[in-house]
């Protein structure tokens, strides 16, 4: 098993205001991202030294950095594929997903060089904190160098040109043997199973 540790900042709130993709709400969310670069940093060192694997996902921000301070292998999981640099789609703020490839690729170089200037300084100071190489791209940092794709293949599949290969499992689901409540079961027993289609909390 493992033991919870509770760190960072209120996630319903950062669901709440990327919940509609707004390039507005979407740059609110980066000082508060940046203070969570801090706050996991001071809540986590001690206990990836002696973890066998760092794993990241959403906003954690310095997986790369406790990876390589400690010699831990680093995997990042990714649950849909909008999150990784493409040519094959726009950068998050962006929604139009019918662009040609060139613009898709212009909106991520535009979004890094965004993501570096919110980001980079507090990054590459906590590195220097630790005798780490300074880092100029903040996206690859951020993913590694073990990208684990976590969505089904024939609803959206992986970045066809990422340069690192990109593992994809499909989507994750935590085994619940326990029983349905009394109004679920009844409303199952009523009629046909339903069916249900749902996308998580991924606005993109």
């Amino acid at each position: 098993g493992f033991d919870p540790l509770a760190v960072g900042m209120d996630y319903e709130e950062v669901s709440r205001r990327s919940a509609n993709g707004s390039f507005r709400e979407v740059m609110s969310l980066f000082p508060m991202v940046r203070e969570e670069a801090l706050a996991q940093m001071a809540a986590l060192e001690e206990h990836a030294a002696g973890a066998d694997v760092i794993v990241g996902s959403s906003v954690f921000a310095v997986g790369s950095i406790l990876a390589e301070r400690f010699g831990k292998p680093y995997v990042f999981f990714v649950f849909c594929p909008q999150m990784i640099p493409s040519g094959d789609h726009p950068s998050p703020p962006v929604k139009w997903h019918s662009l040609p490839r060139w613009l898709n690729r212009l909106s991520w170089a535009w979004f890094e060089w965004l993501t570096a200037r919110l980001l980079r300084s507090t990054l590459n100071r906590l590195r220097a904190d630790r005798r780490l190489a300074r880092v100029e791209r903040i996206w690859p940092s951020l993913l590694g160098n073990w990208p684990v794709l976590a969505c089904e293949p024939a609803l959206a599949a992986a970045p066809s040109d990422y340069p690192v290969p990109i593992t994809q499992v499909g989507a994750l689901f935590l085994r619940d043997d326990g029983a349905f409540s009394p109004e679920l079961s009844a409303f199952l027993d009523a009629r046909e199973p339903p069916v249900y289609i749902g996308f998580g909390s991924m606005s993109a």
